[in-house]
């Protein structure tokens, strides 16, 4: 009897281990069709409102094949410093995440490493209690995200556009 105990113990752990690497890809991938709809449609909304001033190709080249901190900038020189509002943390910690979500290894995780290590689940260790350790040993598979933190990444989104100005104006020198 104790041995079918044991191997629907088990199967049981077996089971809820699937459902929480589900649960974490299906998150991640939520997190990160939210985050590439939303520069989709920034990119979008820049390039409606720069073609009334300026040539449709070379707005298309500036808008849409430039990474996303050139669109912050070209913010900027508009006007406005996303940078500096109180979402901004949450929006760059969300463009980490879902590169290292699709790429792996590489700068993102090494910078979500260290700028957002509450976001890196390691089975053993709190990165944010030793960032030191994270730097022989970083695994993209420790990217995990909890229900609050989606749900406060969504909100920096709306925020975002809900601080967007009005009216934006280039600055000039």
């Amino acid at each position: 009897m104790a041995d079918v105990a044991e191997a629907a113990n088990d199967r049981g752990q077996e089971f809820y281990g699937l459902l929480h690497d589900m649960k974490k890809q299906m998150m991640l991938a939520a997190l990160a069709a939210m985050y590439h709809q939303w520069d989709k449609d920034l990119r979008d909304f820049i390039e409606r409102e720069l073609v009334h001033y300026y040539e449709g190709k070379a707005v298309a080249d500036l808008v849409w094949k430039q990474d996303v901190g050139k669109i912050f900038d070209l913010l900027r020189e508009f006007g406005w410093d996303c940078r500096a509002s109180s979402f901004f943390d949450r929006i760059e910690a969300c463009r980490l995440i879902v590169n290292v979500y699709k790429h792996g290894k590489g700068r993102s995780l090494d910078d979500l490493a260290r700028s957002f290590p509450q976001y890196l689940n390691h089975p053993f260790v709190s990165l944010a209690e030793k960032p030191s350790f994270a730097a022989d040993f970083l695994d993209y598979e420790w990217v995990e995200i909890s229900d609050d933190q989606f749900d406060e990444m969504a909100k920096a989104i709306s925020w975002f556009w809900e601080e967007f100005p009005e009216r934006l104006f280039l600055k000039v020198s």
